[in-house]
Protein backbone atom coordinates (compact mmCIF):
# COMPACT_ATOMS: atom_id res chain seq x y z
CA UNK A 1 0.00 0.00 0.00
CA UNK A 2 1.50 3.38 -0.97
CA UNK A 3 2.27 5.67 1.94
CA UNK A 4 -0.16 8.46 0.91
CA UNK A 5 -3.00 5.99 0.52
CA UNK A 6 -2.00 4.43 3.83
CA UNK A 7 -2.01 7.82 5.59
CA UNK A 8 -5.47 8.61 4.21
CA UNK A 9 -6.80 5.28 5.44
CA UNK A 10 -5.29 5.86 8.90
CA UNK A 11 -6.72 9.39 8.96
CA UNK A 12 -10.18 8.02 8.12
CA UNK A 13 -9.96 5.40 10.87
CA UNK A 14 -8.68 7.63 13.66
CA UNK A 15 -10.58 10.85 12.94
CA UNK A 16 -13.75 9.53 14.61
CA UNK A 17 -11.81 8.35 17.67
CA UNK A 18 -10.16 11.75 18.00
CA UNK A 19 -13.46 13.59 17.50
CA UNK A 20 -15.12 11.49 20.25
CA UNK A 21 -12.28 12.40 22.61
CA UNK A 22 -12.25 16.10 21.60
CA UNK A 23 -8.74 15.77 20.22
CA UNK A 24 -7.57 17.54 17.08
CA UNK A 25 -5.50 15.61 14.55
CA UNK A 26 -2.63 17.89 13.55
CA UNK A 27 -0.48 15.72 11.30
CA UNK A 28 0.37 12.12 10.37
CA UNK A 29 3.68 10.91 8.96
CA UNK A 30 4.91 7.44 8.14
CA UNK A 31 8.59 7.17 7.38
CA UNK A 32 11.74 5.24 8.05
CA UNK A 33 13.77 6.46 11.03
CA UNK A 34 16.91 4.72 12.24
CA UNK A 35 16.15 1.58 10.29
CA UNK A 36 12.48 1.12 11.15
CA UNK A 37 9.16 2.56 10.09
CA UNK A 38 7.56 5.07 12.46
CA UNK A 39 3.92 6.17 12.32
CA UNK A 40 3.83 9.58 14.01
CA UNK A 41 0.53 11.18 14.87
CA UNK A 42 0.55 14.73 16.19
CA UNK A 43 -2.52 15.60 18.24
CA UNK A 44 -3.68 18.50 20.37
CA UNK A 45 -6.61 19.80 22.41
CA UNK A 46 -7.79 23.32 23.11
CA UNK A 47 -5.95 23.30 26.43
CA UNK A 48 -2.96 21.31 25.15
CA UNK A 49 -2.77 17.54 25.06
CA UNK A 50 -1.32 15.75 28.09
CA UNK A 51 1.05 12.80 28.18
CA UNK A 52 -1.76 10.69 29.68
CA UNK A 53 -4.06 11.59 26.77
CA UNK A 54 -1.30 10.68 24.29
CA UNK A 55 -0.73 7.35 26.04
CA UNK A 56 -4.49 6.60 26.04
CA UNK A 57 -4.78 7.43 22.33
CA UNK A 58 -1.67 5.37 21.57
CA UNK A 59 -3.27 2.35 23.21
CA UNK A 60 -6.67 2.82 21.54
CA UNK A 61 -5.30 3.59 18.07
CA UNK A 62 -2.73 0.80 18.32
CA UNK A 63 -5.51 -1.70 19.06
CA UNK A 64 -7.64 -0.43 16.16
CA UNK A 65 -4.76 -0.50 13.67
CA UNK A 66 -3.75 -4.00 14.80
CA UNK A 67 -7.34 -5.20 14.39
CA UNK A 68 -7.65 -3.62 10.92
CA UNK A 69 -4.28 -5.18 10.00
CA UNK A 70 -3.65 -3.25 6.77
CA UNK A 71 -0.11 -2.07 7.55
CA UNK A 72 1.99 -4.88 6.10
CA UNK A 73 5.25 -4.22 7.96
CA UNK A 74 6.45 -3.71 11.51
CA UNK A 75 6.25 -0.12 12.71
CA UNK A 76 6.43 2.01 15.84
CA UNK A 77 3.34 4.09 16.72
CA UNK A 78 4.02 7.47 18.32
CA UNK A 79 1.24 9.84 19.37
CA UNK A 80 2.49 13.13 20.71
CA UNK A 81 1.91 16.82 21.10
CA UNK A 82 3.10 19.03 18.25
CA UNK A 83 4.96 21.09 20.86
CA UNK A 84 5.69 24.78 20.74
CA UNK A 85 6.74 24.66 17.09
CA UNK A 86 3.36 23.30 15.99
CA UNK A 87 2.90 23.96 12.29
CA UNK A 88 0.24 26.52 11.38
CA UNK A 89 -1.70 25.28 8.38
CA UNK A 90 -5.35 26.25 8.56
CA UNK A 91 -7.27 29.45 9.12
CA UNK A 92 -8.29 28.02 12.53
CA UNK A 93 -4.61 27.54 13.45
CA UNK A 94 -3.94 31.22 12.75
CA UNK A 95 -7.09 32.42 14.51
CA UNK A 96 -6.11 30.48 17.64
CA UNK A 97 -2.86 32.42 17.99
CA UNK A 98 -3.95 35.82 16.66
CA UNK A 99 -1.99 38.55 18.42
CA UNK A 100 1.03 36.33 19.08
CA UNK A 101 4.42 36.41 17.37
CA UNK A 102 4.82 34.01 14.49
CA UNK A 103 7.56 33.04 12.05
CA UNK A 104 6.47 32.60 8.41
CA UNK A 105 8.38 31.32 5.39
CA UNK A 106 6.97 31.79 1.89
CA UNK A 107 7.45 29.98 -1.41
CA UNK A 108 7.98 33.25 -3.27
CA UNK A 109 9.35 36.66 -2.44
CA UNK A 110 6.91 39.07 -0.83
CA UNK A 111 8.22 42.61 -0.40
CA UNK A 112 11.65 41.22 -1.30
CA UNK A 113 11.72 38.60 1.48
CA UNK A 114 10.77 34.99 2.13
CA UNK A 115 10.96 35.04 5.96
CA UNK A 116 8.77 37.13 8.25
CA UNK A 117 8.63 37.43 12.03
CA UNK A 118 6.08 39.52 13.82
CA UNK A 119 2.77 39.76 15.56
CA UNK A 120 -0.17 38.15 13.76
CA UNK A 121 -2.66 41.01 13.34
CA UNK A 122 -5.39 39.78 10.98
CA UNK A 123 -6.60 36.52 9.50
CA UNK A 124 -9.14 36.03 6.73
CA UNK A 125 -9.98 33.25 4.28
CA UNK A 126 -7.04 34.04 1.99
CA UNK A 127 -4.46 36.09 3.88
CA UNK A 128 -2.75 36.87 7.14
CA UNK A 129 -1.22 40.21 8.14
CA UNK A 130 1.91 40.41 10.27
CA UNK A 131 3.25 43.46 12.05
CA UNK A 132 7.03 43.28 12.21
CA UNK A 133 9.13 44.82 14.98
CA UNK A 134 9.51 48.01 12.95
CA UNK A 135 5.67 48.26 12.81
CA UNK A 136 5.61 47.46 9.09
CA UNK A 137 2.46 45.52 8.10
CA UNK A 138 2.89 42.69 5.60
CA UNK A 139 -0.05 40.95 3.96
CA UNK A 140 0.79 37.31 3.16
CA UNK A 141 -1.49 35.08 1.05
CA UNK A 142 -2.08 31.73 2.77
CA UNK A 143 -1.33 29.84 -0.46
CA UNK A 144 2.16 31.42 -0.56
CA UNK A 145 3.15 30.13 2.91
CA UNK A 146 5.53 27.18 2.89
CA UNK A 147 5.88 26.99 6.67
CA UNK A 148 4.57 28.93 9.64
CA UNK A 149 4.97 28.42 13.39
CA UNK A 150 4.53 30.27 16.62
CA UNK A 151 7.77 32.17 17.28
CA UNK A 152 8.43 30.19 20.43
CA UNK A 153 11.92 31.63 20.80
CA UNK A 154 10.30 34.92 21.76
CA UNK A 155 8.50 33.12 24.61
CA UNK A 156 11.75 31.99 26.25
Amino acid sequence: MRDEHLLNKIRDIISGIFRENKIELIDITYKRETGRKVLKILADTESGITMDECAKMNEIIGEVLNRENFIDENYILEISSPGLDRPLRTKQDYLRIKGKRIRVYTFALIDGRKEFVGSLKTVDDNNITISSDDARLTNIPLDKISKATLDYKSLI
